[in-house]
């Protein structure tokens, strides 16, 4: 336990010492957070709550960089041979550098989390015990990416080719960087297999709507699933020396890697029951018994409530209470119905104005047309279009007639058709007609 231990200690001087992993477990993952919330979400905490979620699964993500850059340059600089010749196996030196990983991407969490609640004023950091299992599952699954890829590169150059094949689909397609909603149907479906998924989408759901580890145990259990097949991986395929080359077949064991044990949606596995979310309003709370000056209340729902004159008695002591010195009732009644509440509110005339609604209960039956205004309006019409005509320069007569003459030779086209085919006009149903008119329209 104590080689473990010291092991463990000398991983993490060794790795501060690394100015790539430096740069992408620090530098990286706090110039994201700056810039997701001070950029995209323009300083809003309620913005910059929704996208914490997606900035420390970066964080979290990017460490499995760091980790295979720093152990392919061990190799290539003979350290893990010195390693060799200790009591230390294969096991011990991936699980040391899995937990020196962790250990360096707490702080930065940390960093991150106070950042939000101190700098941006997020007033609430959701469910911490869920936060602080996803970033550890999270942790050790893409540390124990970084291991697979340290085990099948040769050189630092092979090693940041491949994690750039292995970084963008996981920032691209996971929700990390772009709302899924927006990605196409067939990236949506490849980024089910993706383990950053579960790992977004875990992450924004315990910290913006506040899920229980138990809500999260799809995400949970698929990165813990990921995390045991990537660190069997890669004690299988781990070298010590630089000169152990393996075959360039082996390199598929990473890619064998990148999807998740489930394959079934976060999204498809949510239920509306189980869909709590918080409110992520907070305003101070001010207690006033009584409104410093008249007020004027305006009420929608006061009919459930006030029904006889009794009713309207206590309403009137509890405004004089309050100091609400007119009530606007909008009644949203009719007829009868407006007629009884107006005596119900009668006897307090300067208290409450009452406001009718319209009648629509026959607005679909057929009324009588006033001829007179009906032609009057035509009329204005009619003059309208004629004073329109002459302002562009056109007759309006030999307009009129050209349109006549248009209309009477495409309905004599239309009749001739029919009766080419021995049907006659009255006969033809109305989608015959139109279908027909349509054709005739086209060819004149």
């Amino acid at each position: 336990m104590n080689n473990f231990t010291n092991l463990t200690r000398m991983r993490i001087q060794l790795a501060l010492r690394n100015k790539m992993f430096f740069f992408f477990s620090v530098i990286f993952p706090l110039g994201m957070f700056f810039i997701y919330a001070g950029i995209f979400a323009k300083g809003d905490p309620q913005k910059v709550s929704y996208f914490l979620g997606p900035v420390i699964a970066l964080n979290v993500m990017g460490s499995f960089w760091g980790l295979s850059a720093t152990l392919v340059m061990f190799r290539e600089q003979g350290i893990l041979r010195r390693f060799h010749v200790t009591p230390v196996s294969a096991t011990d030196m991936l699980a040391s550098s899995l937990l020196a990983n962790y250990a360096l991407t707490l702080p930065t969490v940390f960093v991150e989390l106070a950042c939000a609640r101190l700098v941006f004023h997020v007033p609430n950091l959701g469910n911490l015990l869920s936060l602080a299992v996803l970033v550890t599952v999270g942790t050790v699954s893409f540390g124990s990416l970084g291991l697979v890829v340290a085990s099948v590169t040769n050189t630092m150059q092979e090693t940041q080719v491949l994690n750039q094949l292995i970084w963008l689909p996981l920032i691209f397609l996971s929700g990390a960087t772009l709302p899924m909603g927006y990605l196409p149907k067939v990236a949506q479906g490849i980024a089910v297999f993706l383990p950053a998924t579960y790992l977004v989408s875990g992450l924004q759901n315990a910290l913006y709507s506040s899920f229980s580890v138990w809500q999260l145990s799809i995400q949970v259990f698929s990165l813990a699933c990921w995390a045991i097949l990537t660190f069997f991986v890669a004690a299988q395929l781990f070298r010590w020396e630089p000169e152990a080359k393996i075959p360039r077949n082996a390199k598929l064991w990473a890619a064998a890697t990148a999807g998740p044990a489930d394959d079934s949606s976060p999204m498809d596995t949510l239920l509306l029951k189980d869909y709590k979310p918080r409110s992520t309003l907070v305003v101070p709370e001010t207690a006033v018994a009584r409104a410093r000056f008249p007020a004027i209340d305006v009420h929608t729902h006061s009919m459930f409530d006030v029904k006889t004159e009794a009713d309207v008695d206590a309403w009137v002591r509890t405004l004089d209470e309050v100091g609400v010195e007119t009530v606007i009732v909008t009644t949203d009644a009719t007829g009868a119905d407006f007629d009884r509440q107006v005596a119900l509110f009668a006897k307090y005339p300067k208290r409450f104005r009452l406001y009718c609604s319209f009648d629509y209960s026959d607005i679909e039956a057929p009324g009588p047309i006033d001829q007179a205004r009906a032609e009057e309006e035509m009329g204005d019409l009619l003059f309208a279009i004629t004073n329109l005509s002459r302002k562009l320069g056109i007759e309006p007569e030999s307009a009129l007639r050209r349109a006549n003459e248009k209309f009477t030779g495409r309905f004599d086209a239309m009749e001739r058709a029919f009766l080419s085919r021995g049907q006659s006009l009255p006969d033809a149903t109305l989608e015959q007609m139109e279908a027909e008119w349509a054709r005739v329209k086209a060819d004149s």
